[in-house]
């Protein structure tokens, strides 16, 4: 029965075992995930493992010594690392460089606010001129929608008007014809009528010969 819990101290042939093989296992430091290892960095002779190089988020990596490894499960695939501890030294100048920073960061702060009040000066007398330009470029783009639609129905009108007056004259075209016609009836009609009296002539002529 394997114990999912049971751990392996740093030394141990079972932590060496695991040391060597812990790619994938995630690193811990109390209550803080310091990632995972990513790839092992071997030292000589013997092969023996001295860094493990850990993959954190946002693809950030750090190195982590094998001596700062504490213990192994390898049931849950964790290794139990020492928590980093700061040195007296490290820790005031840490405190010098955050007293340094809020001093810059107060010295600061008149120029910060003038330059955001200049910014938003600027910032507003840009918008209004957009605002202007906007309204001149929708009255330009009204006025010429309304000469577009002008030109459109006067041209509308000279079409309607241009059919109506095709229309009449297809109407008025019949009628001219006829005219021509009546004058050639009326010319065969004289024709004709002279004809008869050339051909009542004729017959009296032939009437009075011996």
């Amino acid at each position: 029965m394997v114990v999912r819990d049971r751990s392996f101290p740093n030394g141990s042939p079972v932590c060496d075992y695991w040391l060597s093989r812990c790619e994938g296992f995630t690193v811990r430091a109390g209550g803080r995930s310091l990632g995972i290892v990513e790839r092992l960095a071997f030292g000589m002779p013997a092969g023996r493992v001295e860094a493990l190089v850990l993959r954190k988020r946002r693809r950030r990596r750090r190195a982590l010594a094998a001596g700062q490894v504490l213990a192994v499960v390898p049931a849950r695939q964790l290794l139990l690392a020492r928590r980093p501890r700061r040195s007296a030294s490290a820790r005031r100048a840490l405190r010098r460089g955050a007293t340094r920073a809020a001093r810059s960061v107060g010295a600061a702060a008149p120029v910060v606010l003038a330059l955001a009040g200049a910014f938003g000066a600027v910032l507003w007398a840009f918008a209004v001129r957009a605002a202007i330009e906007l309204r001149l470029a929708t009255a330009r783009l009204a006025r010429a929608a309304r000469d577009e639609i002008r030109d459109y129905e006067r041209q509308r009108d000279l079409d309607r008007a241009r059919r109506v007056e095709g229309r009449k004259e297809q109407k008025q075209r019949p009628t001219d014809r006829s005219q021509p016609q009546a004058v050639a009836n009326d010319y065969a009609f004289a024709l004709g009528h002279e004809r008869v009296d050339v051909l009542g002539e004729q017959s009296a002529a032939a009437a009075d010969e011996p």
